[in-house]
């Protein structure tokens, strides 16, 4: 809203229909993709004020282009800060349609297991996971390969947070230098 304090007091606007076409050139010269905007005047106690609405869009990130740089925002509460990289990355991956999830991983599908997730789909739905449902339910992509997702889901999951702790204590459990191990 334009016309409003920082202390959230109706002061108006001198001329709000220039003030419009200013909001209106700075959203053309200085966003990057241009979102879809509606300026809205509106009468407030005898003052003018003017009421921008920005559309949710498709074409993530929206770069504030000025001062020579080219940054990115976003909104926490009523306020926009600026979106870090991981904030970045999301919002570009988000633009093209795609997520983390279905990213093709590093890993082979037929290098990894499916047991637990098979059980446990047989014991709630009573009935088996087919190979289909790779597919499906995005564990495996369209060229066969296994999404981050399938790696987050298979029985030894390489992104697991403990991998780098598990797979050290699974070798010295079965190392016969401990005495045929440590469980």
């Amino acid at each position: 809203m334009f016309g409003i304090s920082d202390d959230n007091q109706v002061v108006g606007l001198v001329d709000a229909e220039s003030d419009a076409e200013r909001i209106s050139e700075e959203i053309k010269t200085k966003l990057d993709p241009i979102p879809a905007v509606n300026l809205e005047f509106k009468e407030v106690e005898g003052k003018k004020l003017v009421l921008l609405h920005v559309y949710k869009g498709q074409e993530t990130p929206y770069y504030y282009i000025g001062d020579k740089q080219r940054l990115a925002f976003v909104r926490v509460g009523n306020e926009s800060v600026m979106a870090d990289r991981i904030k970045l990355k999301s919002l570009v991956m988000r633009g093209v349609g795609r997520s983390f999830d279905t990213i093709p991983s590093p890993y082979k599908f037929e290098d990894m297991a499916f047991s637990k997730l098979k059980s446990v789909h047989f014991k709630r739905l009573n009935q088996s996971f087919d190979d289909s449902d790779f597919v499906s339910w995005g564990i495996v992509d369209n060229d066969g390969k296994l999404t981050n997702a399938g790696a987050l889901l298979a029985d030894d999951s390489p992104y697991s947070p403990f991998s780098h702790i598990l797979y050290p204590l699974e070798w010295l459990r079965h190392d016969k230098w401990f005495g045929g191990g440590i469980g």
